[in-house]
């Protein structure tokens, strides 16, 4: 009987090790994700004692023994004076606060998610490599040679040069429109969106999903163009934005 008992303290007392240290890896882990030392999450509660005893599905009936809870308490008394309805209270609290560390952790995730998503909707690269030939704002036009507001940004490319989409869309128009040539326009969300004009080629069609780097077209010269080059615009909610504001440097 008293070797029953005994193995059913040690199981039990692992059974309890098992939970503490259970709870100390989700600290430990949401100490990491939100980038804080583990051990200030910590709450003064360590491991009860190094075991090393292997256990089987008989010893679940040991556990329930009516002598276990008083000969685990007397045994913890003697070393530490913790009882197992103190420690039992201690787990409970671990478990309250872990919940709210759990609760902490998915609004700062939700945050870090948003941003994710605004870093992938922003078109941070410019969409073709060349020399910019016309920047953003007012410019003598090169056809009819009045001032005016020019809305992009002009990039010299070779006709048939890869264009390369900035950030993550989607594509909501993909024709001719005046004298733009062939064009398309992606909306990347967060009000953001991106037109390339004079385009030679297209490759996608209206409501096509784009991942950001993906070959969405090829440089031309269509429409009112004295030459090969990518007319390249930026708009947020509507307003024309300067190109180059958004591309990291």
């Amino acid at each position: 009987k008293l070797i029953e008992n005994k193995e059913a303290l040690i199981f039990k007392l692992a059974k309890l090790e098992k939970n503490i240290t259970s709870l100390d890896d989700t600290i430990e882990h949401l100490g990491e994700v939100m980038d804080v030392d583990p051990q200030s999450l910590a709450f003064g509660t360590g491991p009860i004692a190094d075991l090393d005893v292997s256990f089987t599905d008989e010893f679940d009936g040991m556990a329930n023994l009516p002598e276990a809870n008083t000969m685990i308490d007397e045994w913890l008394e003697g070393n530490g004076s913790l009882t197992v309805n103190k420690f039992n209270r201690k787990v409970s609290q671990l478990n309250v606060d872990t919940h709210v560390l759990t609760k902490q952790l998915e609004e700062i995730f939700t945050q870090k998610k948003d941003r994710i998503n605004y870093v992938t909707a922003a078109p941070n690269m410019l969409p073709v490599q060349g020399w910019v030939t016309s920047s953003f704002g007012m410019r003598k036009h090169p056809i009819g040679r009045q001032f005016k507001m020019h809305s992009g940004i002009d990039i010299a490319s070779s006709r048939g040069t890869l264009i390369k989409a900035p950030a993550a869309g989607k594509v909501i128009y993909s024709g001719r429109r005046g004298g733009y040539g062939k064009v398309l326009i992606i909306q990347h969300g967060y009000g953001i969106s991106t037109m390339y004009a004079h385009l030679n080629k297209i490759y996608v069609k209206k409501g096509t999903k784009i991942k950001r780097g993906e070959k969405i077209g090829e440089g031309g010269s269509t429409g009112y163009s004295t030459g090969p080059h990518l007319h390249y615009e930026v708009q947020v909610d509507g307003i024309p934005a300067d190109p180059m504001a958004f591309v990291m440097q």
